[in-house]
């Protein structure tokens, strides 16, 4: 049975705001805060884990115990608008939560959520009326409201890039390019039977056209592999519309070790261009090996835990 080899997060902090309307209409006020920070961690046993969560309206420092702040069955928000957060329940469950911290007693409720018939696995919000979400099913994608959290359908991806020997196709990365209304999922596909993560010698990235709401392409870049990195759970794009793959390798897994391991078993960082829907085959980018440190027996690659403010 495979183990994890890492903690994904030991400890995370988030920026929830609100841009101030012009506006100056009165409003009720809301139940929910507007903006601060919300700051957690995780304990981890053979036996369980406890999520350990709280709200700070300024940028918190020094020691900090967050035990003494409220306890949850699970906190692991994938996306943030304005000042909600989208992803898994608070308790174990299959559903889609909407979640908010309470003004009066700084913890965090489900507003809203939507039943699902599997396990979410990341979110990402586009606008106020479109939200696309992943589940643990074989390459599924869907469409959401995020104001009122009704259910706009499924994304047909039949024609997407498939292993079904594997037992796990999901889409773990979702990132957004707002400059030609693309969505790009990077396929994470697994099996049970080989001791690494991610079972297949190449990246592909589904490529969709958010106006008309389906699959376009596969863009395929060989000889890099698990287009997941621990802490970093948000796309990137540049501002001149680049969007960066970030892939973490095979942690030697593979029986891939030191300076002379395949390309494919270490982390890099691939672009597709902007403008393009294809990887740039000429773009590879190892930062491990920048770093001066390429005999290492194995490379790892962690990223930044960000969050998307409105």
């Amino acid at each position: 049975m495979k183990t994890n080899l890492l903690l994904s997060v030991l400890l995370a902090g988030a920026l929830l705001s609100c841009k101030k309307s012009e506006d100056t209409t009165p409003v009720a006020d809301s139940k929910y805060q507007e903006e601060g920070y919300v700051m957690a961690s995780i304990s981890q046993t053979s036996a369980s884990n406890t999520y350990y969560a709280g709200y700070f309206p300024t940028l918190p420092s020094g020691n900090i115990d967050l035990t003494a702040k409220s306890s949850y069955s699970s906190f692991y928000p994938s996306a943030i608008w304005k000042n909600y957060m989208f992803g898994q329940p608070l308790v174990s469950d299959k559903k889609l939560s909407k979640l908010a911290i309470v003004k009066a007693t700084g913890a965090i409720e489900e507003v809203a959520s939507i039943p699902l018939v599997d396990y979410v696995s990341r979110v990402i919000i586009i606008n106020d009326q479109l939200g696309i979400y992943s589940t643990g099913g074989n390459r599924a994608l869907f469409m959401f409201d995020p104001s009122t959290m009704e259910n706009l359908g499924q994304i047909d991806m039949l024609s997407a890039q498939n292993f079904p020997d594997n037992e796990t196709n999901i889409y773990a990365n979702l990132t957004y390019r707002a400059s030609d209304n693309r969505l790009f999922a990077a396929l994470y596909t697994n099996s049970s039977k080989t001791g690494q993560f991610y079972d297949a010698q190449n990246v592909y990235v589904e490529v969709i056209n958010l106006t008309t709401k389906k699959w376009e392409k596969t863009a395929i870049y060989e000889q890099a592999t698990y287009p997941f990195t621990r802490g970093s759970e948000n796309g990137i794009v540049d501002e001149a519309g680049n969007v960066y793959i970030i892939t973490q390798g095979q942690y030697g897994l593979d029986g891939q070790l030191g300076p002379n391991a395949a390309k494919r078993s270490k982390p890099q960082i691939l672009k597709i261009p902007a403008g393009s829907t294809d990887f740039d085959q000429t773009y590879s980018f190892n930062p491990v090996t920048a770093a001066g440190l390429p005999n290492l027996m194995f490379q790892l690659l962690l990223g930044e835990f960000t969050r998307q403010t409105a």
